[in-house]
């Protein structure tokens, strides 16, 4: 059942977080905070779990590659958060090594996050463990085939903002 994975991944990131402190200290936990219409992205499967759930609401996908929206009411159980919550404002680029022919996995800083959250805007890096623990959970969830596919699309998605981002501040 493909939320089998998912439930890995959330038991390996349940207790684990970017920083050894709350981060939401630094920002008045601005991640949490949103509108109707402002929240997390869900990863596949994911509205399955989360129906239902009192702390945030479930809002559709509107794009037929999305999986719905997580719209958090400002606090919740760590162990009921969506997964891009977990992981906020960090995502798991999974790239091929040219010279290995590998599949690696880096964590790198998701750039959506730029406009609120101080780790992205002082390029701080998570703590080792939440590294490893997240290389881990990705890869429980790349044996999944569609959440494999979301995890290279976002990646992919991720570096591409990256890309833009670099080409405005030159000009």
């Amino acid at each position: 059942m493909p939320v089998e994975h998912l439930l890995k991944a959330y038991a390996l990131l349940e207790r684990i977080t970017p920083l050894p402190v709350d981060c939401g200290k630094f920002c008045s936990r601005a991640c949490c905070k949103g509108d109707s219409q402002t929240g997390m992205e869900l990863f596949p499967y994911e509205d399955m779990l989360l129906k239902g759930k009192k702390d945030f609401s479930i809002l559709p996908a509107e794009d037929i590659e999305k999986y719905g929206l997580c719209v958090c009411e400002g606090f919740c159980r760590r162990e009921e958060r969506p997964l891009a919550c977990r992981i906020f404002p960090f995502f798991p680029l999974v790239y091929t090594n040219k010279r290995t022919g590998r599949l690696e996995i880096r964590i790198i800083q998701d750039p959506r996050g730029r406009s609120l959250c101080p780790l992205v805007q002082q390029d701080i890096s998570p703590q080792p463990i939440f590294e490893r623990r997240l290389r881990r959970a990705t890869r429980i969830l790349l044996k999944d085939p569609v959440l494999r596919e979301y995890i290279l699309k976002t990646g992919s998605f991720l570096m591409d903002i990256e890309a833009f981002r670099r080409k405005l501040i030159k000009t």
